[in-house]
């Protein structure tokens, strides 16, 4: 996939990501988007999504995917996106907050009626109700914990993050785990997606309270 067409995707990514953070009266930093649309990537296959083939790769802070970042620059230039306050971090590196606009909200309403938007739209709001049950202030913590993460090993940069691979360490494969456990316990039940989902934040925030790296967690 290129870049270009990457952007693109993700400009719808952000934009529902920040409709999530100002239903809680939040204005994310863009280390928050980052993970916040990480965490969306890894639960999309739940719906029958598909993350861009070139996503997140482990950075110095975590899933990291330039692409995203692209995308609040072309929406923040063409008003889509307010960025409410710029300032230099202890490490040297500059950080925003960033809210959607109403002109963002017209666009990112169009969107979401698009067939192939809705399913990734409801997807998104169960994302966005589980990141503010455990504070937003503690999204970095729980993509910390991901699966994926955690078995690709934070100290490498540069990797490549497949959490849809079901044949390695993945939230994929955890969530196959959760499914043929259901069924086997109750025959004939088939697990929905919001009490996955439910359940899956409910296993990142147990292995961060038990677990949990002791890193950089910086907004």
């Amino acid at each position: 996939m290129k870049s270009g067409s990457t952007t693109i995707n993700r400009m719808g990514d952000v934009l529902f990501a920040l409709r999530e953070a100002k239903r809680k009266g939040l204005h994310p930093t863009k280390i928050q988007l980052q993970k916040f649309v990480y965490l969306v990537d890894v639960l999309s296959h739940l719906v029958g999504c598909f993350k861009p083939r070139e996503g997140h790769k482990t950075y110095k802070r975590g899933p990291y995917d330039q692409a995203i970042q692209n995308a609040v620059d072309c929406l923040a230039f063409r008003g889509f996106v307010k960025i409410s306050g710029v300032w230099e971090t202890p490490s040297g590196d500059l950080a925003a907050r960033y809210a959607i606009s109403d002109t963002g909200q017209l666009l990112l309403t169009a969107i979401s009626e698009q067939p192939t938007f809705r399913d990734k739209s409801q997807l998104v709001e169960l994302v966005g109700n589980q990141v503010a049950k455990f504070g937003w202030n503690r999204i970095v913590p729980l993509v910390y914990a991901e699966p994926t993460y955690v078995g690709v090993g934070p100290s490498r940069w540069g990797i490549q993050l497949r959490p849809e691979n079901g044949l390695e360490v993945s939230s994929s494969l955890l969530i196959s785990v959760m499914r043929h456990v259901v069924r086997s316990l109750r025959e004939g039940l088939e697990p929905g997606d919001e009490w996955l989902v439910e359940r899956f934040f409910e296993f990142l925030n147990d292995y961060d309270r038990h677990y949990g790296r002791s890193g950089d967690t910086q907004l």
